[in-house]
């Protein structure tokens, strides 16, 4: 078997036949078997807040509130919307299917049972939400999750909060949203 690549400037090869793979405009057409260790460019963002004293956060009782982020970080293939107190999201720049990576950390109301999960869009996901019952008010709690999601293009990744039990007043120390490419 012949190993044939076209570099960058070289006309593109019109036939490929009796290879291991071929190359032409950038698309590798046929399987690639590495020995060894392949480094590549993937597509991944994050977001995050963190703040040690706290924001106070309001919820209303079955109201999905989306999650502040003061903080951008290792945008490989988003943009995003950020800041204290501003709605946050992450805006995916290619089609894909995405590991979504998050939690949140907060204080809430006893016997309150409450709700943390992944948007796109305006769409919630049920397969990313995790549920944490207060057991007392006051208490700081961590909730996190992970799952995989088809994302396209243009498409906005959120991290939004429900009280599941009635109205309620409560702290937000912080939260992480990372998303990552895994697959077409």
């Amino acid at each position: 078997m012949l190993l044939l690549v076209v570099g960058a400037g070289l006309s593109e090869i019109e036939y490929c036949s009796d290879i291991l793979f071929c190359i032409t405009n950038n698309t590798i057409n046929g399987d690639v078997n590495v020995n060894g260790t392949l480094f590549a460019d993937g597509v991944y963002g994050g977001m995050w807040y963190h703040n040690h004293t706290a924001a106070s956060l309001t919820l209303i009782d079955g109201v999905y509130q989306q999650l502040f982020m003061t903080n951008a970080t290792h945008m490989h293939g988003f943009s995003g919307g950020y800041g204290y107190e501003v709605p946050s999201n992450l805006t995916a720049e290619y089609n894909g299917s995405y590991n979504i990576n998050y939690y949140s950390v907060g204080s809430g109301q006893n016997n309150h049972v409450y709700r943390l999960t992944v948007f796109i869009n305006e769409i919630i996901k049920y397969n990313c939400e995790t549920h944490y019952k207060m057991a007392a008010g006051g208490d700081e709690i961590t909730m996190s999750g992970n799952c995989l999601l088809d994302i396209n293009a243009g498409e906005n990744i959120s991290l939004r909060i429900m009280d599941n039990t009635g109205d309620s007043t409560g702290s937000y120390f912080g939260s992480n949203l990372v998303v990552t490419r895994v697959g077409k």
